[in-house]
């Protein structure tokens, strides 16, 4: 009986949990397909007209869509940098047999600098390379915070890969990039997918160094969404459409984390 009590009162703590998360979410979602008279009325229905207008206007008629494209292509393209940098770093760091520890611990702490701390250094050297306001400027600011990241998630994934791995591979004749691309890379590809969109869903929610860093042409959704508020009103439903389906990319990184999970209690 007592048993039975503790597992039920798991079961709740954990619908409690998830319904603090998911219905804000679920209420966001429903102000996106009501008109403006609908998210108004009082008592809030729950059966309501539906329509697609706040969609329409602020991804069609004023230019969300380009602002999505631009999130997009930064973080797809900071994700990329980032892995291509922090993988090799920390399979090096993985198969250093603790000398490149002082080193790994310096590319932690790139993450404990604050923002406010380093963005005017990064606006004054960007502005002399050209890169200020430029969609390249906030890429490389992005994949240098993501490296971080990337180094931290995927040194905890190789260390588990046993160095015998690595000793066969060269015993036929393979170099270290042949060994991490051939043997080791395939071994994690689950902690590889999930980290590279770990750093792609971290650019795409980054909000100060773009509100700096771009302009109106290059901005990305983070920055653009604030602008629907205005002196004569909140535009409540466009800013719930942009809002759902800026969270798009959460969700599947919900999903992925929730298989991968679940890979890992089968295996």
């Amino acid at each position: 009986m007592k048993a039975l009590a503790i597992r039920l009162a798991d079961r709740v703590g954990i619908v409690a949990i998830v319904a603090i998360f998911v219905l804000p979410w679920l209420w966001m979602a429903s102000l996106a397909f009501k008109s403006r008279s609908e998210i108004f009325r009082l008592p809030p229905q729950l059966l309501f007209p539906v329509t697609g207008d706040n969609f329409y206007i602020a991804f069609l008629t004023k230019g969300f869509d380009a602002d999505l494209a631009n999130t997009f292509v930064v973080a797809g393209m900071s994700a990329s940098i980032a892995m291509l940098v922090g993988v090799p770093a920390a399979f090096a760091i993985s198969r250093s047999a603790k000398k490149l520890d002082q080193i790994f611990f310096f590319v932690l702490t790139t993450r404990m600098l604050p923002p406010i701390a380093i963005v005017l250094p990064l606006f004054l050297v960007l502005s002399d390379i050209g890169l200020v306001k430029s969609v390249w400027g906030i890429v490389l600011v992005h994949s240098a915070a993501n490296v971080s990241l990337v180094v931290l998630l995927m040194r905890s994934f190789f260390d588990r890969i046993p160095l015998e791995v690595d000793e066969a591979a060269q015993i036929d004749g393979a170099s270290i990039r042949e060994v991490l691309i051939g043997n080791v890379i395939p071994l994690a590809v689950g902690g590889v997918v999930l980290t590279g969109f770990v750093a792609f869903l971290l650019s795409w929610n980054e909000f100060f160094f773009a509100s700096v860093l771009t302009t109106v042409e290059n901005r990305t959704l983070t920055v653009a969404v604030p602008g629907l508020v205005t002196p004569h009103g909140t535009y409540w439903g466009q800013v719930a459409a942009v809002g759902t389906v800026a969270t798009i990319p959460s969700l599947i990184g919900l999903w992925l984390l929730w298989m991968f999970v679940a890979h890992r209690k089968s295996a």
